[in-house]
């Protein structure tokens, strides 16, 4: 098996098994839940990963790389983790009595789909830049569904940004209407087309939905 189809199935392991007694607030614990799992199963991975000149004008970061030992090959990982506004019981201290926790909504789907084509994006620049790269995957979490949805509808502005289920979306991200979006977040274009296929999974009872998309 190669190494990045044993990690592949390593990451969806933690999202189908292991993310079920886990309570992650934003991305940040997101990152380090998925880092400490992977450790814990011998890789060798590294957070915050600096990329110079990877977007002009930031100083960018890939959320994790793991790296093959074997062979120095490398497999970048980006992560987005959107929430929908929801209690949910969770126990502290193994006490005899559960607390309600209080997921913060973030709403604006527009923005996180924009944002996962573009991690998808900077996967193929960095992929290209560095033949060490054997591959790259991009991974959503959320327990809003409606990322889940195909947006078929041409006259909304964000439409070319769609994550719809079992669909394989074309290379061109653009925003079709000028707003203030569309200043903040240029239009781009990908190397590929690639197809987002959702899959169902649990965090302390509560319903969630992921997607991983593999870059090459």
């Amino acid at each position: 098996m190669s190494f990045s189809k044993q990690l592949q199935q390593s990451i969806e392991h933690f999202l189908n098994t292991e993310l079920k007694d886990k309570l992650l607030l934003n991305e940040a614990s997101f990152q380090l839940e998925l880092a400490y799992f992977l450790k814990n199963n011998g890789y060798s991975v590294l957070l915050e990963y600096f990329v110079p000149e990877l977007e002009e004008n930031k100083r960018s970061y890939i959320d994790l790389v793991v790296k093959d030992n074997d062979d120095d090959s490398y497999i970048p990982i980006e992560l987005k983790y959107k929430i929908k506004g929801q209690e949910i019981d969770y126990n502290l201290f193994s006490s005899k009595e559960n607390i309600k926790v209080k997921l913060r909504s973030q709403g604006a789907q527009n923005i996180g789909r924009y944002d996962f084509w573009r991690d998808i994006y900077r996967l193929e620049q960095v992929s290209k830049r560095f033949s060490q790269i054997e591959c790259a995957f991009a991974i959503f979490l959320t327990n809003d569904f409606y990322y889940e949805k195909h947006q078929s509808n041409t006259t909304t502005k964000g439409y070319l940004f769609s994550m719809g289920d079992n669909h394989k979306h074309g290379t061109k991200k653009y925003w079709t209407k000028d707003t203030s979006l569309s200043k903040e977040r240029p239009n781009f274009e990908l190397d590929n087309e690639y197809k987002t296929v959702w899959k169902r999974t649990q965090m302390q009872n509560v319903e969630y939905s992921y997607c991983l998309v593999k870059v090459e």
